[in-house]
């Protein structure tokens, strides 16, 4: 049993990386019900940069501090184990655990089973970054194919109005031709 455990994901918009699901973490908890202010870990966070390319980050001696920001509010919490979702060398996020209340270490059969979680969370979250990326590029893609179809109509009916009007002057030209020069011409 842990006393709390959040998900850490890269929040690619904002630039940052953002509590996308915490258990027993009160901070961001309260951020849930309203998404208006998210917790979010910067990318300048100490956390962040010296974290950023290693794999699992354990070390039953000391904890991780890592400060969690909610709007102008902050709270700092120290993890005891921290685990990166990482897809290829892409990364997109971390599980952090706080402390054990049964016991203060994990065992190598935790820490086996926990990277095996890891891993396919990390496929899940590619894949959920990768169907968002399609859904908005489908987004922008059937925004692009309304604009030519409304701007095709649009040309479309200027052409029609062309041609009715070339067809008019064909007809007065016509008639006039027909009834000679001098005769008062129809238009139309």
């Amino acid at each position: 049993k842990l006393d709390w455990v959040f998900v850490l994901i890269n929040d690619y918009n904002a630039r940052n990386f953002r509590i996308i699901a915490a258990k027993g973490l009160a901070f961001a908890d309260e951020a849930e019900s309203s998404s208006k202010d998210h917790v979010i870990v910067p990318r300048t966070d100490p956390f962040i940069q010296s974290y950023q390319m290693r794999t699992i980050q354990y070390s039953p001696q000391q904890s991780i501090a890592i400060r969690l920001n909610k709007g102008e509010e902050h709270e700092m919490v120290y993890a005891s184990l921290v685990l990166p979702l990482k897809f290829k060398e892409r990364l997109n996020g971390w599980i952090v655990l706080g402390p054990r209340l049964e016991k203060d270490y994990y065992n190598q059969y935790d820490l086996e089973i926990l990277q095996f979680l890891t891993d396919q969370a990390s496929v899940a979250v590619e894949n959920a970054i990768s169907f968002e990326r399609l859904r908005q590029q489908q987004k922008r893609l059937q925004e692009t194919n309304n604009q030519v179809h409304n701007r095709s109509l649009f040309l479309y009916r200027r052409m029609l109005r062309v041609v009715m009007v070339l067809v008019c002057l064909n007809n007065y030209f016509l008639n006039t031709l027909k009834r000679g020069l001098y005769q008062t011409p129809t238009i139309c």
